[in-house]
């Protein structure tokens, strides 16, 4: 966190109530583990935000760290954090408006001096196909994008610009097949 958004558990108040944490590592000792869950259960209570812990072994993690802080199910059962499997975006021609929603949601979000409000929906068949509608890569390619576009002077995201990003699918990509 920058000093221009404050610190501490206010601070956070001021950020979207969703945290995305894809990082999940294996944590050698226990008492470290619990007590990282512990304060991430804290920064939950105090500042009404949700965690998402995703990633290989996430599941097994995160379970592990809260073992006996829920109760089980009725009845039996697995018990645990519950998880969400993600699946890519669709975007056909007849199937679009979410990856559209998401497209603009990101494109509001675009602080370039020769941006087109709009002007990114008009690229979503070809960040589509770069990303398979992944968020994670989708992120990684605008972000990387709009920096390098910064970088450059250029102030706006191309398809030219996106293909010049080493993110995204490359099934196509002949140096990478050999």
């Amino acid at each position: 966190m920058n000093a221009a958004h404050g610190h501490g558990p206010d601070a956070l108040r001021l950020a979207d109530p969703l945290l995305d944490e894809d990082t999940v590592e294996p944590v050698r000792d226990q008492a470290e583990l619990k007590t990282a869950f512990d304060y991430f259960g804290y920064l939950a209570a105090e500042c009404n935000v949700s965690f998402v812990y995703c990633g290989p072994g996430s599941r097994e993690i995160v379970n592990e760290a809260r073992r006996g802080k829920r109760p089980g199910p009725a009845g039996g059962g697995s018990g645990g954090i519950p998880t969400l499997a993600v699946q890519p975006l669709p975007y056909s021609t007849d199937d679009y408006e979410l990856f559209h929603e998401v497209i603009k949601a990101f494109d509001q979000g675009l602080r370039l001096y020769q941006h087109t409000p709009g002007g990114l929906l008009s690229l979503a068949a070809h960040l589509h196909r770069r990303t398979g509608g992944y968020m994670k890569p989708l992120s990684h390619l605008i972000c990387q994008s709009a920096q390098e576009a910064i970088e450059t002077g250029i102030e706006a995201i191309t398809s030219e610009l996106l293909d010049n990003q080493l993110v995204g699918a490359f099934e196509e990509d002949a140096i990478l097949q050999i």
